[in-house]
């Protein structure tokens, strides 16, 4: 893909801590995002890793997530803390803190900006 842009619609779940109820909060991050080819939406399987770094554009590598994504209409969803390749996923949190940063890599090709990591809500049914 020549000329990769992101539009991101960010969603994370992000409650990583051990939860006092009868079950503990599953260790994983759900993430979607746009992925364009120039203007085009791609509609393809990817190979992506997503990354998370202490900066937006250079800082500390922490983490990293492979996964091979179905692209459809250029909307993808996908998990991070399924598949870790290096790292782990709640000490690079702890790290980064308020200062996360998530890196997506398509194709071997890192997509720029990289987007700062938020937390959301949490429930148990």
């Amino acid at each position: 893909m020549n000329k990769l842009r992101r539009y991101i619609t960010v969603t994370c779940l992000l409650a990583l801590s051990a939860c006092t109820g009868q079950a503990d909060v599953p260790a994983l991050l759900n993430y979607q995002g746009r992925l364009l080819d120039g203007t085009n939406p791609v509609t393809d399987t990817v190979s992506m890793a997503l990354r998370i770094y202490t900066n937006d554009t250079s800082g500390d590598f922490l983490y990293e997530d492979s996964n091979t994504v179905a692209v459809l209409d250029g909307v993808y969803a996908t998990l991070i803390g399924d598949d870790t390749i290096a790292g782990d996923l709640v000490a690079a949190l702890e790290i980064a803190g308020s200062s996360a940063y998530l890196g997506v890599i398509v194709n071997g090709i890192e997509v720029l900006p990289r987007a700062r990591m938020a937390s959301s809500a949490f429930s148990l049914l």
